[in-house]
């Protein structure tokens, strides 16, 4: 019969783990399945039984927690920033110069002269140097633009030294009337020679009209490339080798965008089949290009050739007169900048490639020389006749740059994880400053923060604290060896008497509760609750429970060599030492 009772409540413990079902299995059933079920539950609680979570040491401080809000908003500021303004989910990559073409077309006819070729002008840089024109010189269209590459000069004045070096007294006799005919000096000797000067501007060197085509080629980390003309649909090409392929519609297009120094749009070409535009697409430039004159690009970078030019006066004594660009020069630079759909400064709502096309200019000294021979001159008698040129004018420069984008995985991951770096910051900002530079506040917050683990003490501790949960045990139980079930419901009742009057708790609820805490104190399973479990619970959360505190003192437990190596200095001594310095007291007689 003690037998079968035992079983019973053996039974009665298993429905109870298992969710309170009722299960009845045979008596001799029950070991096995009791120790299968055991198995699984060790299992189970190795794979998935716990989880570990950060302890947090919460500080009420008004004034570290407003530091830590400011902190918090300037990093949800930047990494707004960041994500939104920057991109940062993309990668960057800048476009190279592709297919870059220039040349130039003669101005269109006009019978009216500007007012230049017939007012005369005078300027002396120094008293060796001087500018006097008083007319424009019929220049063939071929002599006014001079072009290598991309580099392009057009004149806008000239200054022209005629030589002529002949031998023989009648032909230099000849030569000697014609130079004085022509204002020319003449210079006696063998070979004799006369020179004359020829100074005058160019007309109408503005009304040049410039064509231009352009492009950009992308290179991407991966291999990847990208290629586009303004003139042609935009192409691609892999990382593997394969042909180029065109992008079709819009998103393979370009569109050009005129504007002057200052970001504000210029209408240009205006003897184009559309007229002037600020905005030029594929349809506007595959048969001439775009098609501007030098007056318009002047005119978009709040320049002329004819305004006073202080920046290249010589600052000379003997300086006359005021200079200007048209007699010095001028430099006119245009910047590409090409941004694809995806890069944050493509803002025009178009689906291709967009070029900012700035237009600046700056008055300069700006010449070339050139030579023409009419007869090239004998390297023994020096007998010949040539043109020796040096011309001012308009220089052109050119400058592609701007930036592409593309959604990047690798980036993505970079931006999540600098974007948690960067929230984590305030909070490891705030934490050092209250550990460390609040002085006494520090020391108590540092302590609060951080337990001092000596084993010594909470040897010490646990010792005390045992000795009090002994002497809780013996009036609960009233100094019996155990505590039964109905004197720990009474208890608990009395411990949540608030719950259980305001109806936070009913019956059911409390009874619950009660089943669930009665069933971990009583791990032997004896419908009661002995010391030795009242303890096991009462010591559940210290760091050193009093197992460790067992084996420590365990003089028959081995121990590895990194144990004795790194004990922390206790000392455990032998039975016959401890009844050395502390004998036990005598008996009473």
């Amino acid at each position: 019969s003690v037998k079968l009772e035992s079983a019973a409540r053996t039974q009665t413990r298993f429905s109870r783990q298992i969710g309170g079902s009722r299960v009845s299995l045979p008596p001799w059933r029950l070991p096995r399945a009791l120790k299968m079920f055991g198995v699984c539950n060790m299992i189970l609680d190795m794979l998935c039984g716990t989880i570990q979570v950060p302890k947090a040491l919460v500080i009420r401080n008004v004034r570290l927690g407003l530091l830590l809000r400011i902190l918090q908003v300037g990093a949800l500021v930047w990494n707004i920033y960041s994500i939104f303004v920057l991109q940062g989910w993309t990668i960057v990559s800048v476009p190279m110069p592709h297919s870059l073409e220039v040349w130039t077309s003669p101005a269109a006819p006009s019978s009216s002269q500007p007012a230049y070729c017939t007012t005369p002008f005078f300027y002396q840089y120094s008293s060796s140097y001087t500018f006097n024109m008083t007319r424009c010189l019929d220049i063939p269209d071929g002599e006014k633009v001079s072009k290598l590459g991309t580099n392009l000069f057009v004149a806008t004045s000239i200054q022209d030294q005629y030589i002529t070096r002949r031998t023989g007294a009648a032909v230099c006799a000849n030569l000697s009337t014609q130079c004085a005919l022509a204002g020319g000096a003449y210079k006696s000797g063998s070979p004799c020679e006369c020179s004359e000067d020829v100074q005058g501007f160019v007309s109408r060197p503005e009304d040049v009209r410039v064509h231009l085509n352009h492009g950009y080629m992308v290179n991407w980390p991966a291999g990847e490339k990208n290629r586009g003309v303004d003139k042609s649909q935009a192409q691609v090409k892999g990382s593997l080798g394969e042909r180029w392929a065109d992008i079709v519609g819009e998103s393979g297009q370009m569109k050009t965008i005129v504007q002057g120094p200052g970001g504000k749009r210029c209408k240009v070409g205006a003897d184009t089949d559309g007229g002037a535009k600020d905005e030029w697409q594929k349809k506007d430039v595959a048969s001439d290009g775009m098609r501007v004159t030098i007056r318009e690009l002047l005119a978009c970078a709040g320049e002329t050739l004819d305004d006073a030019a202080p920046s290249l006066a010589s600052g000379l004594e003997d300086e006359k007169g005021q200079v200007r660009p048209r007699v010095a020069g001028m430099g006119i630079n245009l910047d590409f900048s090409y941004h694809n759909k995806e890069d944050s400064a493509h803002t025009y709502g178009f689906d291709g490639v967009v070029c900012v096309l700035t237009v600046t200019a700056d008055p300069r000294w700006n010449s070339a020389t050139a030579m023409a021979y009419s007869v090239i001159p004998d390297t023994r008698t020096g007998v010949g006749e040539y043109r020796s040129r040096k011309a001012y004018g308009v220089s052109f420069t050119f400058q592609q740059k701007g930036s592409f984008a593309k959604f990047d995985i690798q980036a993505l991951i970079t931006l999540i994880v600098n974007s948690l770096v960067i929230f984590a910051l305030p909070s490891a900002i705030v934490q050092f400053v209250a550990l460390n530079l609040l002085g006494t506040l520090s020391e108590v917050y540092k302590r609060a923060q951080a337990q001092t683990l000596s084993i010594v003490k909470q040897f010490s501790g646990l010792t005390a604290r045992m000795l009090a949960g002994v002497a809780a045990f013996e009036t609960v139980s009233g100094e019996k060896d155990h505590v039964d079930y109905s004197t720990i419901k009474d208890r608990l009742r009395a411990a949540f008497n608030k719950p259980l009057t305001d109806g936070t708790l009913d019956e059911a609820e409390f009874k619950e509760l009660c089943d669930n805490v009665l069933r971990d104190l009583d791990s032997g399973d004896t419908d009661n609750v002995t010391l030795d479990e009242f303890m096991q619970a009462y010591a559940s959360e210290e760091c050193v429970e009093p197992k460790h505190m067992v084996k420590f003192f365990d003089a028959n437990r081995s121990r590895s060599p990194l144990e004795i190596l790194f004990n922390p200095g206790i000392s455990r001594r032998k039975a016959a030492d401890l009844q050395k310095v502390r004998p036990e007291p005598s008996a009473e007689p």
